[in-house]
C-alpha cells in the first residue's frame, strides 16, 4: 500500500521520474485499477464533505441527494476511465502528426497518470465550498422557500474554484508534457502542441456542431411563440 501512495506523491511532485519508473508497464488493467482506486476514494471524500452543506429539513430532499451521491460514487470512476480513453485518442492524433515514437498505449498511460494529479485540487475545491457554504446563509439548495443569493459568498466561491481549477489544469498539462516528451521522444514544445492542438480542434468542431444545430433550430421555427 505504501508504495502506491509513495508513487502518487512522487507523481504530484516529480511526474517525469514517475513516467520513467512506469515505462515498463504494458497492460491497461493495473493502471486502470490504480486510477480507479484513487478516484473512488476521492469521490467518497468529496461526497462526504458535500453532506456538510447540502442538507435539508425535508426528508425526501435528503434521500434524493443521498441517492445521487451514492450513484456518483459508483459511476464516477467508470466515466473518468471512459474520458481518459477519449482524451488519449485525441492527444494521440497530435502525437502521430509530430511523428511520435510509441503507440496509443503510451499516450493513454500519460493521460491516465496525469489526470490523477487533479485529485488533491478537487478535494481542496470541495473544502473551500464547505467553508464558504457554511458561512453563506443561503447555502441550503434544498429548501424551497430559500433562493440562491448571488452575493459575496457566491462570487468568492466561484473565484476560488476557478483559480484552483486553472492550477489543476496547468499541473496536469505539465505532467502530460513531461510524459509525452519522454515516451515519444519529442521536444517540450512539440509535446505541448500534441496535447493542445487536437483539443482545440475537437472543441472547435463541438462548437461548430452546436452552432449548426442552433441555426437549424432557428430555421425550423424553434423559437415560435405558438
Amino acid at each position: 500500500m505504501k508504495q502506491y501512495i509513495d508513487k502518487y506523491i512522487l507523481l504530484f511532485t516529480n511526474p517525469s521520474l514517475v513516467f520513467k519508473n512506469v515505462a515498463k508497464e504494458k497492460e491497461y488493467w493495473p493502471i486502470i485499477l490504480y486510477f480507479s482506486a484513487f478516484f473512488f476514494l476521492s469521490t467518497v471524500m468529496t461526497s462526504l464533505l458535500s453532506l456538510l452543506i447540502f442538507v435539508s429539513p425535508l426528508i425526501d430532499a435528503n434521500f434524493f441527494f443521498l441517492s445521487q451521491t451514492i450513484l456518483k460514487i459508483i459511476l464516477m470512476p467508470f466515466f473518468l476511465i471512459l474520458f481518459i480513453f477519449v482524451l488519449a485518442g485525441i492527444v494521440h492524433l497530435g502525437v502521430l502528426f509530430f511523428h511520435g515514437k510509441q503507440t496509443y498505449f503510451s499516450t493513454w498511460k500519460v493521460c491516465a497518470y496525469a489526470q490523477l494529479i487533479s485529485i488533491p485540487y478537487g478535494i481542496l475545491t470541495m473544502l473551500v465550498m464547505v467553508v464558504l457554504g457554511l458561512l453563506n446563509p443561503a447555502q441550503n439548495i434544498f429548501v424551497p422557500e430559500k433562493h440562491l443569493v448571488f452575493g459575496i459568498h457566491f462570487f468568492a466561491t466561484l473565484f476560488v474554484m476557478t483559480v484552483i481549477g486553472v492550477f489543476s489544469l496547468i499541473h496536469s498539462i505539465y505532467a502530460s508534457i513531461q510524459g509525452l516528451s519522454q515516451y515519444h521522444q519529442l521536444s517540450t514544445g512539440r509535446a505541448f502542441l500534441c496535447f493542445l492542438v487536437p483539443v482545440i480542434v475537437f472543441i472547435f468542431f463541438i462548437v461548430l456542431f452546436i452552432g449548426l444545430m442552433f441555426l437549424t433550430f432557428l430555421a425550423t421555427g424553434g423559437l415560435s411563440t405558438y
